[in-house]
């Protein structure tokens, strides 16, 4: 999925250059290569923010710590490079960015879950771009949103793993595409909402909280093996 999103913007890249192409090429290749980092040496330890802040502690990096701050300063990097109108805005999208790529990551716990929530928000978000944005953006997704739709059956059907390297990827695209199609304060409400969704995760279990609910039980168990 990643080596074919890749090859897909490379391809468009090579057509019609454009920097937002550029942009996500870098992104990509970042978040993939320290998810793959923490799929092949990362330390089972270490559960969360806060179990990756008590190895910090005792002085010792895990690749969960890694890839967080890869995560902040790739997302400040490309918010910053593009351009801003205001600091807000600079604070708003790196974080909101951030914020996606970690929630990504701790929704990677069921065939298909990360899937699912990618393939139905960035749907959302190229109906919101094709008819209200400004500028319109989501083309410069659109490898990403079909290499994930092809993946979607492999995943679902236990075929295949997605791992951090996936969903880092997943994640950061997800937060891009936000934050290049949303005006600020729709931004501001996802800011709030992933990092709700993150602080959540560190004090229960969103597998429980998804099997109790039952629209979402009913999506999250869709089309996966019984």
């Amino acid at each position: 999925m990643v080596l074919t999103t890749l090859l897909m913007s490379l391809i468009s890249l090579l057509w019609n250059y454009q920097e937002d192409t550029v942009f996500i090429i870098i992104s990509v290749a970042c978040m993939g290569f320290i998810g793959f980092l923490d799929d092949m040496f990362g330390n089972s330890r270490a559960k969360g923010f806060r179990g990756h802040f008590n190895l910090l502690l005792k002085g010792e990096i895990s690749t969960g710590a890694l890839k967080a701050f890869t995560g902040l300063v790739t997302s400040a990097a490309v918010v910053f490079m593009r351009g801003y109108a205001s600091f807000l805005q600079l604070a708003t999208d790196t974080l909101m960015i951030t914020f996606a790529i970690n929630s990504l990551n701790i929704l990677d716990l069921r065939p298909g879950r990360v899937c699912k929530f990618f393939l139905l928000f960035m749907t959302i978000l190229a109906v919101y771009d094709i008819y209200m944005g400004p500028v319109k953006s989501f083309y410069h997704f659109l490898p990403i949103f079909v290499s994930t739709a092809v993946f979607f059956y492999y995943d679902l059907r236990e075929y295949v793993m997605m791992g951090d390297t996936g969903s880092n990827v997943l994640g950061i695209c997800f937060g891009l595409s936000m934050a290049w199609i949303l005006p600020l304060e729709y931004k501001i409400i996802m800011a709030v909402f992933l990092f709700g969704l993150n602080v959540a995760a560190e004090k229960l279990s969103l597998s429980v909280i998804i099997q109790k609910v039952r629209l979402l039980r009913l999506i999250d168990d869709m089309g996966r093996r019984p």
